[in-house]
């Protein structure tokens, strides 16, 4: 439902709503491959693909921090013919 002030909109302002709507649809993707997976760590899988698919990346890493100095649980993407890298990670 929209308001009508009177007002024009910034362009600005126009951008940054714009924006905020694809924030919500990316994240709303995101949660539609974490739910449809059968199981946690599937979920997580699909996510690692997705993202990586749709930002182009080569690699995409997700990390569960025990604390600072500890990590475990590290999932890994790679794009097809791309080497692991999470050997070289600290």
């Amino acid at each position: 439902m929209e308001r009508n002030t009177g007002i024009a909109e910034s362009p600005l302002h126009q951008h940054s709503q714009e924006s905020a709507v694809r924030n919500e649809r990316f994240v709303g993707e995101c949660l539609k491959k974490i739910r449809a997976a059968r199981d946690a760590e599937e979920g997580l899988r699909q996510l690692l693909c997705f993202l990586g698919e749709r930002l182009a990346c080569d690699r995409v890493y997700m990390f569960e921090e025990m604390n600072q100095q500890h990590i475990r649980n590290t999932y890994e993407w790679c794009r097809p013919g791309v080497s692991s890298g999470i050997e070289e990670l600290p």
